[in-house]
């Protein structure tokens, strides 16, 4: 299931990799404001009968576009079942998305995965804007990767390349009303904002003990 390996604390933007006996601080953002999501880090959630807890998020925009589109993704830990995504595109639109073990197989420029075939639908870059919590992977304000979204029905089959590797994932929709009940969270009038910023306070708490319960997994 593995553990995260990098941290970004929410109080003071420093990047943290975790390492077997030690945490090395990597750089510290010094003018990152505080963004508001949906869902904040320690937020806690029954998924599929699996105890999940918001260990990480991370705001991403659409390279080139004149009017770049956003989107929020949260990783999600569970000691049972690892690691989940979630990922907010606005309104109502969620993604539930697992990271896949297997490669799907490319013909005629489509995907094949498990007997079904996966039609290209989009390819564009997305970049990072935000990131805070813990991840199993170094993040980068300004990391870059290709994404192609593939479909079937209402599923979406995806792979993020960069320089190094090139990640399959599996994506399912899920509604917006579904998450705030899974987490407890008020339901909201459409132009209300979903939640309010934690205090600082809050923050350092949350993320000293995520670090805490990382750490010892």
């Amino acid at each position: 299931m593995g553990m995260a390996e990098h941290l970004v604390c929410p109080s003071c933007r420093s990047e943290v990799a975790m390492g077997e006996d030690k945490a090395e601080v990597l750089v510290k953002h010094k003018e990152l404001v505080t963004l508001k999501t949906a869902l904040s880090l320690g937020d806690k959630a029954t998924i599929d009968n699996n105890a999940y807890v918001v260990i990480g998020l991370m705001q991403m925009e659409e390279v080139g576009e004149e009017e770049s589109s956003l989107w929020t993704e949260y990783l999600l830990y569970s000691l049972a079942a690892g690691f989940l995504w979630l990922v907010d595109s606005g309104e109502e639109n969620w993604q539930k998305t697992s990271v896949l073990n297997e490669i799907p197989e490319d013909k005629a420029g489509n995907a094949y995965l498990q007997g079904k075939r996966w039609d290209r639908k989009w390819a564009y870059q997305g970049r990072v804007l935000y990131a805070v919590g813990a991840f199993n992977w170094r993040v980068k304000i300004g990391d870059t990767n290709f994404i192609v979204d593939y479909t079937n029905g209402a599923d979406t089959l995806t792979s993020e390349q960069n320089a190094n590797e090139i990640n399959w994932s599996l994506s399912t929709p899920i509604s917006g009303s579904l998450i705030r009940q899974l987490f407890g969270k008020k339901q909201p009038a459409k132009e209300e904002i979903l939640n309010k910023p934690l205090s600082a306070t809050q923050k350092i708490i949350k993320w000293l003990s995520i670090t805490l319960w990382v750490v010892n997994i």
